[in-house]
């Protein structure tokens, strides 16, 4: 029953998804340069590539939550469809984007990422 419940959720929420377009990135001193569209694509294209293979190597339920949390479903929210107290919801978000910025600094991106 629980499990049904939380398919359902989540399925509604994969319902409800938005494509958004991924802002320009400014650069460190917060000025934009000009690039040339082919090379922004395929920069754009291997930053795509390389998030998702770093997002696959979270433990799922890390992965989870931030899949939940990044469409906009609060922590209380995602706590009862992963039947997870509050605390380990927050917990797992926070270890992910830990995660997630060693990655970024191992393979040499120097962007600050936001939690």
């Amino acid at each position: 029953k629980d499990e049904l419940a939380r398919n359902a959720a989540l399925d509604d929420i994969r319902k409800n998804q938005r494509l958004e377009v991924m802002p320009e990135v400014p650069e460190p001193d917060g000025q934009h340069e000009a690039h040339d569209p082919a090379m922004t694509w395929v920069e754009s294209s291997q930053i795509v590539q390389w998030l998702l293979t770093a997002l696959r190597l979270l433990p799922p339920e890390q992965r989870e939550v931030l899949a939940l949390w990044s469409t906009g479903v609060s922590f209380e929210d995602i706590a009862v469809i992963t039947g997870a107290p509050l605390d380990t919801v927050i917990g797992r978000k926070r270890y992910a984007f830990n995660r997630l910025r060693a990655q970024l600094k191992h393979a040499g991106f120097n962007a600050e990422l936001g939690t």
